[in-house]
């Protein structure tokens, strides 16, 4: 009776943790769908790459087949079929990991696994060695002061304490808000100068890592991305010729061939469509 008991619980167990394995997976999902990939990889694929959480995707497999195994040595668990036991056990860590992902269990999970395993990679581990790249154009960190008798250079303290001089004249009075606001943020530039540590920014975005992500903040993020993207990019045709002051702004800046902007194609792009 104790054995039989014994491999109940452990199928049991199984699915749990397999649901528990889902909601995380189905986490990440959810953040990659609006991540802003044409700023931190050269094509999709190379961004799906590094997105897939494999760890959790190993332990979905493996508790798929421990259910198995599990329940095929129940009390009468022969009579059960093969793809019968599998469909039961996948569908019921599935629908239980889609239920814990909307209680938000997938980034509770991520999260408290990220203060407690040093090892383990976190979403949020995985985003903050992606924006602290300096020589690709990213910086992660906040605001810390105006450089004296400037209007248009912020001191900035990056995600490894050193100190940048971020160059704002391309920036939008909603980039300059948010850079200012003393909130770990992310930026999306070109650094001029990698001695002196001058950067120059064309887009500014929030970290959304201090708290549970909501979609409509994730979609909102990528939406300014694009328009961010979009004003920078030289545009001499039709009704997304810019105006003159723009057209001159575009000559002499530095945005227009940052590697986001040439990777989006802009001709498909409208605001209004996304």
């Amino acid at each position: 009776m104790c054995m039989r008991c014994g491999m109940w619980i452990a199928w049991a167990l199984s699915v749990i943790l397999g649901a528990v394995a889902t909601a995380v997976v189905l986490y990440v999902g959810e953040y990659a769908r609006f991540a802003l990939h044409e700023a931190t990889h050269t094509s999709y694929v190379a961004f799906w790459v590094d997105m897939i959480p494999r760890l959790w995707v190993i332990i979905f497999a493996s508790t798929a087949i421990l259910a198995y195994y599990n329940l095929r040595h129940t009390n009468k668990g022969y009579r059960y079929s093969i793809a019968g036991v599998l469909v039961s056990s996948l569908s019921l860590s599935l629908v239980g990991g889609f239920l814990l992902y909307t209680a938000g269990v997938g980034y509770s999970i991520d999260t408290q696994l990220d203060k407690y395993m040093p090892r383990y990679d976190s979403l949020s581990q995985v985003q903050a060695q992606t924006w602290q790249n300096p020589l690709e154009g990213r910086l992660l960190g906040v605001f810390e002061e105006m450089e004296t008798g400037s209007s248009s250079y912020y001191v900035f303290i990056d995600h490894v304490a050193s100190t940048w001089s971020i160059e704002t004249s391309e920036l939008r009075a909603f980039d300059k808000n948010l850079l200012g606001s003393g909130k770990t943020v992310r930026i999306l530039g070109t650094t001029t100068d990698s001695i002196k540590k001058i950067f120059h920014a064309c887009g500014v975005f929030p970290w959304l890592f201090n708290e549970e992500m909501v979609k409509s903040d994730l979609r909102k993020e990528r939406q300014v991305f694009l328009e961010d993207m979009h004003a920078h990019m030289k545009r001499e045709d039709g009704e997304n010729r810019p105006s003159r002051e723009r057209r001159e702004a575009l000559l002499t800046g530095l945005c227009a061939e940052i590697a986001a902007v040439k990777r989006l194609r802009f001709e498909a792009y409208s605001p209004e469509s996304q």
